[in-house]
C-alpha cells in the first residue's frame, strides 16, 4: 500500500504538469512496447534484463534454503568465478538498462 502510494506520488513529482501526470497514469498499463512506456529499452534489451532478474531471483530463492556462499566457496575456482561473473554481469546489465545518461538531475528544477 505505502509503496504504491509513494510510486504514484513520484509521478506527480516528476511530471511537468497535471496533464502529463494524467497521461502517464492513463497509459501506464495500456502500451506493450517498452519504448513508449518511457523505460527507454526495446524488447530485446527488456528480455535480457528480465533474464538477469530471473537469475538473481533464483539465487535469492536458493540462498534462503541453503548456505550458497559455503557451497560456492567449495567449488573449483573456474566454476566459482563463472558464478561470480554471472551475478556481477546480471547486476550490471540491470543497471545499464535503467540508467539514463541524458536525464537532468530532478532537483535542478527547484
Amino acid at each position: 500500500g505505502v509503496y504504491a502510494f509513494v510510486c504514484a506520488a513520484w509521478v506527480f513529482f516528476r511530471a511537468q504538469d497535471l496533464n502529463e501526470a494524467m497521461y502517464i497514469f492513463s497509459n501506464i498499463f495500456v502500451r506493450t512496447d517498452m519504448l513508449h512506456l518511457g523505460i527507454g529499452m526495446g524488447r530485446k534489451k527488456f528480455l535480457i534484463c528480465m533474464v538477469c532478474v530471473l537469475i538473481l531471483v533464483v539465487y535469492d530463492f536458493f540462498s534462503l534454503k541453503h548456505d550458497l556462499i559455503q557451497k560456492v566457496s567449495g567449488l573449483r575456482p573456474v566454476v566459482r568465478w563463472c558464478i561470480y561473473n554471472l551475478l556481477i554481469l546480471s547486476a550490471y546489465q540491470m543497471y545499464s538498462s535503467f540508467a539514463v545518461s541524458n536525464a537532468s538531475f530532478i532537483y535542478f528544477q527547484f
